[in-house]
């Protein structure tokens, strides 16, 4: 399997990326190569077009959507607010946001944000949030402990290598990468 995470490292080679034409179209081809690569793993398959988020892998036999996966570079505060609500929309037992980290901007509390207001969550859903950034890749986890609204939710930062965040387990404790 090629790495998903060496795929996400793309990032820190992009020294000037507003200044480099075409760099939002790498990361999201690098994060579709990624997914790609779980798919195969696992016996999914990534849909070749966006459905109301930009990334899907939808399990083969009809049993529905795996993974949903947003992705925003853009840094502003709207932006990342608008795509990270469309995961919560989708009917998906794992949902990843990936973004491109700002100095001023920080989506962990806009996220956490949408994770406490949205009301029709299902208990066991993961979210994964994920920064691409110059100097590596930060991963952020929260699980759905219930049904419904949960006022508290709140991202815990991941530890161990991004290479093993797709086998998350317990992240609703510590989190931890399995």
């Amino acid at each position: 399997m090629r790495s998903f995470a060496a795929k996400m490292q793309i990032g820190d080679s992009l020294q000037t990326p507003r200044a480099r034409a075409g760099w939002y179209d790498r990361l999201t081809s690098a994060v579709r190569a990624g997914l790609a690569d779980v798919g195969a793993n696992t016996g999914a398959e990534l849909c070749p077009y966006e459905v109301i988020v930009d990334h899907v892998l939808f399990l083969k036999d009809g049993g529905g959507i795996l993974l949903a996966a947003e992705s925003e570079w853009h840094q502003g505060d709207f932006d990342i607010k608008q795509d990270f609500q469309k995961l919560l929309y989708v009917k998906a037992p794992i949902k990843v946001f990936v973004c491109w980290p700002s100095r001023v901007v920080d989506p962990v509390p806009i996220c956490c944000e949408g994770l406490a207001s949205f009301a029709q969550r299902v208990r066991g859903e993961k979210y994964l949030l994920m920064e691409l950034g110059r100097s590596g890749v930060r991963g952020f986890g929260w699980e759905a402990s219930n049904d419904g609204q949960c006022p508290s939710a709140r991202f815990q930062e991941i530890s161990g290598s991004p290479l093993r965040w797709s086998t998350l387990s317990g992240i609703n404790g510590t989190v931890t990468a399995s």
